[in-house]
Parts: structure tokens; C-alpha cells; sequence
């Protein structure tokens, strides 16, 4: 009885960790993305769902293999999370997940709240540095107010209204000219023809 109790026993041990990847290769996320390179794919989700800002919420970050999006173990990365350029979270020194995720409590700011998480290394190996960029945004964002495109000028016209303004540019500089090689003559002292005694 102790026998089959034991291998019992082993059996469901074994089943949960089999079992255990896949489960979290179900897990539903808010945003799944590559990293730029395409090496792994980054799932992250809020809890709650809808997070509030100043209060903390919890991200969670899973990073899945990106043939099987099944969890990829032992996984060095870093985190960051900006609003309107200044830090909200992190960044995080160089960090180790055995498990291929990892939950962190995040107090989000209202607006457009921008995750980066960077990948460094994968099963002890060094990689060469990989992105993932998230947006989760908080409250009513408004749009910047876009200017109406001016209209161009037609090159045609441009060009006559250039080589206008250099004939005339030309014309003002001979003329100027002109004016000033005159100021010269006038300027220039007269000899007088020398006095003879008498």
C-alpha cells in the first residue's frame, strides 16, 4: 500500500510540473509583443485590470518562447516604467527569473504609461540586448491638437520669385556701387596749382 501511495505520489508531483507550463502558456494577457529581435515574445496583464493611478497595482510580466509560447526559464532582464519621460518604476538593476516570470508592484500614473522591459540573457546566456515596449494608459488622455498643414508653394513659382529677388539684389548692389565710386570722385582733393611770386 505504501508502494503505490509513493509512486502515487510521484505521479502527481511529476503531472504538476509538466503541467505547470502549460498552464501558464494559457494564461490570457493584456498585451502580448516580440521583443525587436524576435527571440522571445513578453506577456504582461494588470492586476487589477483596470489600474488606478497613485494606487499600487501588480504587472505581471511573462516571458514566453517565441516558437512554442510556452514559458522560457531562466530569463536576466530589466524593467522600466515611464510617464511624460520621467521614471515611475525602475529601472531595475540586471535581474534573474528562474521561473520565466515575475509580478511587481507598480504605482501607475494617469496618462500614457510606457513599460520597457529589456532581455539580456536567456538559460545563463548572455544575448545581446532585446526590447519589449508596452502602453497601458490611465484616465482620459488628450489628444495633442494637430496643426493644419501648411500649403506648399508651387516650385515654379518659387523659382521665379527667387531669381526676381536676385536680379533685383544684383541691380541694388551695382547701383550702390555706383553711388559710392561717385562719393569718391567728389571727395577727392583738387589740386590747386602752385603760387609763382611776382
Amino acid at each position: 500500500m505504501k508502494a503505490q501511495l509513493g509512486i502515487f505520489g510521484m505521479m502527481v508531483l511529476a503531472m504538476g510540473i509538466f503541467a505547470s507550463p502549460l498552464l501558464a502558456s494559457a494564461q490570457t494577457y493584456q498585451q502580448v509583443v516580440s521583443t525587436d529581435i524576435g527571440t522571445l515574445k513578453v506577456g504582461i496583464s494588470t492586476e487589477p485590470t483596470s489600474p488606478k493611478a497613485g494606487e499600487i497595482s501588480k504587472l505581471k510580466i511573462d516571458f514566453l518562447n517565441s516558437q512554442t509560447n510556452v514559458i522560457q526559464e531562466h530569463i536576466d532582464y530589466t524593467v522600466l516604467v515611464t510617464n511624460a519621460g520621467g521614471s515611475v518604476f525602475g529601472p531595475i538593476p540586471l535581474t534573474h527569473t528562474s521561473q520565466g516570470f515575475v509580478t511587481i508592484p507598480v504605482q501607475f500614473k494617469d496618462g500614457q504609461n510606457q513599460v520597457t522591459i529589456e532581455i539580456q540573457g536567456i538559460l545563463f546566456r548572455p544575448v545581446p540586448t532585446e526590447k519589449a515596449s508596452f502602453s497601458i494608459t490611465l484616465g482620459d488622455v488628450k489628444p495633442q491638437p494637430k496643426e493644419e498643414p501648411k500649403k506648399a508653394e508651387k516650385p515654379t513659382e518659387k523659382k521665379q520669385t527667387d531669381t526676381k529677388d536676385k536680379k533685383e539684389l544684383k541691380k541694388d548692389t551695382k547701383e550702390d556701387k555706383k553711388k559710392a565710386e561717385k562719393k569718391k570722385e567728389v571727395k577727392k582733393p583738387v589740386k590747386k596749382p602752385a603760387k609763382t611770386k611776382s
